[in-house]
């Protein structure tokens, strides 16, 4: 067995490569140390002629974020800013850019296929304010621009940012709020492949961080569909303008209907609003010589009703009077025909609707913020009847508290199996489970849609909300929100949901005429009016976070309520 050769004392690693690589060379050709001067010079010209490596520097991550200086020329506004009209503290602005110039970086982006940066997330304004400062002055502070840039990511997720920018500073009017998340629905549309309920784009903006509800969704709809012909004068509307106006344009749409006029409404509408729009457009501002500063004057939703309505009169050979006369008819009855909305009209002032059966007498609750009433009399109790209920919803949600005389039902109607009519709140004489469901209801605010059916298992129902209404479209800050998951609750500890049982609920219920298509509704009035006034029964994750965010009162009321209902369940 031969033993390996063991290295020299004095070898070093060096020597040792060199040997190795020598004699690796000896199988492969000529020594250099063998080579004559000639060949050498071949092998050195063979070595000098091998191609650079192949430019692969495209392939470099070049899209990272980070601080970038840019030219001030080089960079674009965002195309789809939700902000259309001028910032009211533009010249503010731009002077404070002329004096410290742009002191927090702007945050900057650049579409695919784009050479040009292009704002990612506000800073519109303040990008115009320095533009105009470079062009007026050609001062050097203002030709380069401080940004952060950021690789882009959707045409989405860039509109989300601009109007959470523009959310975060304030000052956006809400003609250009409105459009703004109304592009957004449309990207969102897009992007999923189906058309969004309001209560599902509710619930698609949230989950952007986006907070909006579902009643200022509504108005922000009515407004981009309808109000757009007002051209510049859109800068003077608000909610409260958008609001009025909507059930104001629907009573007309539906007036021109049953004359079977409906298709005249959209030309009427557009006629009117661009009449009128140059001189509303003129009003729109008002100069405070005191602040220095332009301010918008509100739009008068009552005049812009009023022309509309001698336009309506003109078109049918009425008088506005007339036109005024029957849409307030139809917003106390919705349902009614033309010949039945004149009977109505026609009726003498005391007619009173027929008494209720026994079976099916429904109560109605004014909502919490109502002061607790001890008078049981006749002028106390809140109308009974189908057509009431409109009149009643519109008070409470105009905080009027006025009834016509003509929809309150006497004492004498009720009947005796109802220990009571209207109280704003439970009384003694209540059961436990009727007292817990009326203060549950009064908690989440839905009291003014609770109705008592003594044929029902628990003896009440929920019924819809009338006038176009949505569950949450009203209501003050803290029980906005209560309304739609209280609401389907309720609705659900009623028995309600189970069409078996409509039919023993009142004949002028909405519910019960959409759960049974009766009153000429269709198969799929139920499922729109789920979908959209009712905005779906919340889910299980929907129903948890709802139960966990709701005051200690409301989780108080929901325990009692669930607690009495399963004793008499028992019983």
């Amino acid at each position: 067995m031969s033993r390996p050769k063991r290295l020299p004392g004095d070898a070093r690693v060096a020597d040792l490569a060199h040997a190795n690589l020598m004699k690796e060379q000896r199988g492969r050709g000529p020594s250099p140390k063998t080579m004559s001067e000639a060949e050498l010079q071949a092998h050195m010209r063979a070595s000098l002629n091998v191609p650079n490596p192949p430019d692969k520097s495209h392939t470099l991550a070049t899209e990272l974020e980070g601080l970038i200086q840019l030219r001030i020329t080089d960079v674009m506004p965002y195309d789809r800013n939700p902000r259309q009209h001028e910032n009211e503290r533009y010249s503010d602005i731009k002077e404070s850019i002329r004096v410290a110039s742009v002191l927090a970086p702007i945050v900057v982006t650049r579409r695919p296929g784009n050479s040009r940066h292009m704002v990612a997330a506000g800073g519109n304004t303040r990008l115009k304010a320095q533009q105009e400062l470079w062009s007026e002055t050609g001062d050097a502070r203002f030709e380069y621009l401080l940004g952060i840039y950021r690789p882009w990511n959707s045409e989405l997720s860039t509109m989300v940012a601009h109007m959470a920018e523009n959310e975060l500073r304030g000052g956006l009017s809400f003609w250009d709020r409105a459009n703004g998340i109304w592009a957004l629905k449309r990207e969102i549309e897009a992007e999923a492949g189906e058309t969004l309920s309001l209560r599902k784009l509710h619930d698609e903006l949230a989950k952007r961080g986006l907070k909006v509800s579902i009643g200022l969704l509504s108005a922000f709809g009515f407004a981009v569909e309808q109000l757009a012909d007002l051209g510049a004068a859109t800068v003077r509307l608000t909610k409260n303008a958008a609001q009025e106006l909507q059930p104001a344009f629907n009573q007309l749409e539906l007036y021109l209907k049953l004359h079977r006029q409906e298709a005249e409404w959209p030309l009427l509408r557009a006629m009117v609003l661009k009449t009128q729009a140059h001189v509303l457009a003129e009003e729109a501002f008002t100069d405070d010589l005191i602040e220095g500063v332009r301010r918008i004057n509100p739009l008068d939703p009552e005049l812009l009703v009023a022309v509309l309505q001698h336009a309506v009169a003109a078109h049918l050979g009425q008088t506005a009077a007339e036109v005024r006369t029957m849409c307030d008819a139809i917003k106390r009855h919705p349902k009614a025909s033309l010949e039945e909305l004149r009977r109505h009209l026609d009726a003498p002032a005391d007619a009173l609707p027929p008494a209720a059966p026994a079976a099916t007498t429904t109560r109605i609750l004014p909502p919490s913020s109502a002061p607790v009433s001890t008078n049981t009399t006749a002028a106390a109790s809140p109308p009974c009847d189908s057509h009431g209920v409109g009149t009643a919803h519109e008070a409470i949600r105009t905080g009027t508290g006025a009834v016509e005389p003509s929809t309150v039902t006497p004492a004498a109607t009720v009947p005796s199996s109802s220990p009571h009519t209207a109280e704003a709140g439970p009384t003694p004489d209540d059961e436990p489970a009727e007292a817990a469901i009326i203060t549950f209801v009064r908690a989440c605010g839905v009291a003014d849609l609770f109705r008592q059916c003594r044929a029902l298992p628990h003896g009440y129902f929920m019924e819809v909300p009338p006038d176009g209404m949505f569950i949450d479209g009203f209501g003050d800050g803290e029980v906005e929100p209560l309304r739609h998951g209280g609401w389907w609750i309720a609705a659900m500890y009623s028995g309600q949901i189970d069409g078996a049982l409509s039919h023993l609920m009142p004949k002028d219920s909405l519910w019960r005429q959409l759960q049974r298509m009766e009153n000429g509704h269709d198969d799929t009035a139920l499922q729109w009016h789920i979908e959209t006034t009712l905005g779906n029964p919340p889910g299980l994750l929907e129903l948890g976070q709802w139960l966990l965010r709701c005051p200690d009162h409301v989780i108080d009321a929901h325990e009692r309520l669930v607690r009495e209902l399963r004793r008499s369940v028992v019983q």
